[in-house]
């Protein structure tokens, strides 16, 4: 394997730790908003926004992160 395709792999990893992260703050999103109505922790918006962003985040890894591919390998004669 060539280092791109090591670094490839890498990206993939990285992008199923972000939708783990993704989906804990889905499920922290409907505890929040359902189980907790004292209003000591941030509001629900909060934890969705957090959700938000690391699913789309990983989808974006998962992908293989083309603009961060070529950003890294530039002069890679198979860009994917």
């Amino acid at each position: 394997m060539t280092p791109r395709d090591w670094f490839g792999v890498i990206i993939r990893s990285v992008g199923l730790l972000n939708l783990t992260a993704g989906l804990y703050y889905c499920l922290t999103t409907a505890y929040v908003a359902i189980a907790s109505k004292t209003g000591a922790h941030s509001p629900p918006t909060t934890y969705a926004l957090y959700a938000v962003f690391f699913v789309l985040l990983s989808l974006y890894f998962l992908r293989g992160a083309p603009g961060l591919m070529n950003f890294s390998y530039p002069n890679s004669k198979t860009n994917r």
